[in-house]
């Protein structure tokens, strides 16, 4: 067994056995290095274990039993520390956007908004690769990603909030592939940031989509039924049938049923994934009858390429041209409705978030207030 004083006292450049494969050769008074000898599938094979005095004789000790462990195991250490150093040196050289783009490729197949999509990696390219790609992705700190949100914490605050989200999510992402090494995520909101930056909902205004009042869409529909794009008509069948854009503008022959009057939305169309059927009124049937004897499109509300839907601008543009005075976006026909809901049509236990997402009654109480709704809507739009 070594002990200082031998070391002190052995000739250079011999090398010296300490037990169990722990060898030491000196290079000169006062340096040596240390090495660990092993067998494995009858061949020899010899790897260091750091220089002394940087490694004493118990740190080497160490190391040796740490190898001989796995050698026990079934185990090259050799081959594991190269495979180590090899994954460090990779690990090295990736940075936050390259983690990233790969979490965002994977993510984005189960989101069904495309502009949303676009918005979730354009927020982290535009806000947060320049600073963090200074340092491999390993190597980020909570101070890293607050020197991200500081900037425009107050200033932009929704926009700092949902990258704040994005972060955590791309380093959660990171963290599962192995590629950050520390268990706490730093970009994490929870016992993390949140003492770092005030409460969004503390700085955040509530901005809700523009409306138009309820008690003005009857006069605002009547105008509208003067125009024949299909913008116009598109937006005439959002109101009628309280849908979002994105399920009126995806509208297709298949999913409607001319003998039972429903409009019928699959699983992956709907925001919350389940599948819906709308009653359409007698209204919605005659611009669909409209629609149906202008073209044979797939799609109930073409764009310039018939293969394609309108783009989800096109309502909201002509808004803007022939109603100028009227300060409100499509989306907010459905604030207007909820609106003369809570008022005038049910007003009981169901609220107008049930008709929007229908998720409370049995089904055949749920159809027939679904339809005993739409067609108080039509009545509602036309005047009656």
């Amino acid at each position: 067994m070594l002990t200082q004083k031998i070391l002190h006292g052995l000739p250079l450049h011999k090398k010296r056995h300490d037990g169990g494969g722990l060898y030491f050769v000196k290079s000169s008074r006062q340096t040596g290095k240390w090495s660990f000898r092993f067998t494995r599938n009858g061949r020899a094979h010899e790897m260091g274990l750091g220089r002394y005095p940087e490694v004493t004789i118990s740190q080497a000790r160490s190391r040796r039993n740490q190898y001989q462990e796995q050698l026990n195991q079934g185990q090259n250490p050799l081959r594991e520390r190269q495979e180590r150093r090899h994954r460090e040196q990779h690990h090295q050289s990736v940075r936050f956007s390259q983690v990233a783009e790969e979490c965002y490729q994977q993510r984005k197949l189960a989101w069904k908004n495309t502009k949303h999509a676009k918005q979730w990696i354009q927020t982290l390219r535009t806000y947060a690769f320049s600073t963090l790609d200074k340092k491999p992705v390993g190597e980020l700190t909570s101070q890293d990603f607050e020197r991200v949100l500081q900037p425009i914490w107050y200033e932009k605050n929704e926009t700092a909030h949902r990258l704040q989200q994005r972060l955590q999510k791309v380093m959660s992402w990171t963290i599962t592939k192995g590629l950050y090494s520390k268990e706490k995520n730093p970009a994490a909101w929870v016992e993390n940031l949140e003492y770092l930056f005030v409460r969004p909902y503390l700085v955040q205004q509530p901005c809700p989509h523009p409306s138009l009042r309820w008690q003005n869409i009857p006069a605002f529909y009547a105008k509208l039924c003067t125009y024949q794009a299909y913008s116009a008509l598109a937006l005439r069948f959002l109101i009628l049938t309280i849908g979002r854009t994105s399920e009126i503008l995806g509208c297709q022959r298949h999913e409607i049923d001319q003998h039972h009057k429903t409009w019928t939305l699959s699983e992956s169309r709907m925001k919350r994934g389940k599948a819906h059927t709308v009653p359409l009124s007698s209204e919605a049937m005659r611009i669909i009858d409209v629609l149906w004897k202008q073209h044979n499109h797939a799609y109930l509300f073409p764009g310039l390429n018939p293969e394609k839907p309108l783009s989800d601008m096109a309502m909201l543009m002509l808004m803007k041209r022939h109603f100028p005075e009227i300060k409100a976006v499509p989306h907010g026909f459905r604030a207007s409705f909820f609106s003369r809901f809570r008022i005038t049509l049910l007003p009981h236990a169901y609220s107008g978030d049930w008709i929007m997402t229908r998720t409370v009654m049995s089904k055949a109480s749920m159809a027939q207030v679904c339809r005993t709704t739409h067609a108080s809507v039509c009545r509602w739009c036309s005047g009656a």
